[in-house]
């Protein structure tokens, strides 16, 4: 569980400013990289837990696919 809260409050704060900073990403193109994370682990949680209650993955499966 603590990885999980040092993992999201490295995304949300310092993620962004390290990439814009350091790498020279633009805080455009990094909010969508963000974003477009955040929406697929959204879909991929909505998929394993359809496909988990309907049989089709067993719960490993399950697990793998939001990441």
């Amino acid at each position: 569980m603590q990885v999980y809260y040092i993992s999201r409050v490295f995304r949300s704060g310092y993620a962004p400013i390290f990439f814009v900073n350091q790498v020279g990403l633009s805080a455009t193109e990094v909010g969508f990289a963000l974003g477009t994370g955040s929406v697929a682990g959204i879909f991929g949680r909505i998929l394993g837990g359809s496909g988990l209650r309907r049989g089709y993955i067993g719960p490993q499966q399950r697990q793998l696919l939001p990441t």
